[in-house]
């Protein structure tokens, strides 16, 4: 999904670089303790694809929630199977579903039970109905191109909410709020999600390893 992009990135201005130098000065990688090449690691760095994700999907499912969208939902799924077709198929008659099992006849005859029960409603019934049923590949097509359709239709409302967390987002970066001093090494480092061995303070390992091999063997 596209959405209004930033005017300019803020690691990009003027303004922030000299604020940057100032919060620098006379300061030291938390990691390695050098002076060298000092940056500035932000904690909670925003990602934008994700960020997109997560908006669409709260705002997806919060409007199909919702009784009084229904007429509307109803005409984007018209409009989402349009060149995909249904085949006739046998299913529950109260919910239509395809999964439920059938009962032996002496069990039915014992509890004087019906012979079929859904396992998806739970309801019971003597006969099969004749439903209308799409194979779940057709299924996924057409929940995508319903998605499709819903975000062009509620573009300039999903754009907007994304745009107010990029502003928010990026008054943070501007504050320096959540953030550690490191070396370039370090900062590389971070974000490949490493971290610095706490014995030699040379060498990267994985989160999943406490010390360097290095380290280890001795």
């Amino acid at each position: 999904m596209t959405v209004s992009k930033r005017k300019s990135k803020p690691w990009k201005l003027a303004s922030w670089k000299k604020k940057r130098g100032e919060y620098l000065n006379g300061k030291s990688c938390e990691w390695c303790g050098s002076t060298k090449n000092l940056q500035i690691s932000h904690k909670n760095n925003l990602n934008i694809r994700r960020l997109e994700r997560e908006v669409f999907h709260k705002y997806y499912n919060h409007y199909l929630k919702d009784e009084n969208n229904s007429v509307e939902i109803k005409k984007l799924e018209e409009k989402a199977w349009q060149g995909y077709t249904h085949h006739l198929g046998f299913g529950c008659p109260s919910c239509g579903s395809g999964a439920y099992y059938s009962r032996s006849e002496n069990y039915c005859n014992k509890h004087k039970a019906p012979k079929f029960r859904c396992l998806k409603c739970k309801s019971e019934f003597k006969q099969e109905a004749s439903v209308k049923k799409a194979p779940p590949s057709t299924k996924t097509k057409v929940k995508r191109r319903f998605q499709s359709l819903f975000k062009i239709k509620h573009r300039e409302e999903l754009s907007k909410i994304i745009s107010e967390k990029i502003q928010k987002s990026d008054e943070k970066y501007h504050s320096f709020e959540n953030v550690m001093v490191q070396c370039k090494s370090c900062h590389f480092a971070y974000h490949k999600g490493m971290h610095l061995c706490p014995k030699c303070k040379k060498k990267y390992v994985k989160p999943k390893y406490k010390i360097c091999y290095a380290c280890l063997r001795n």
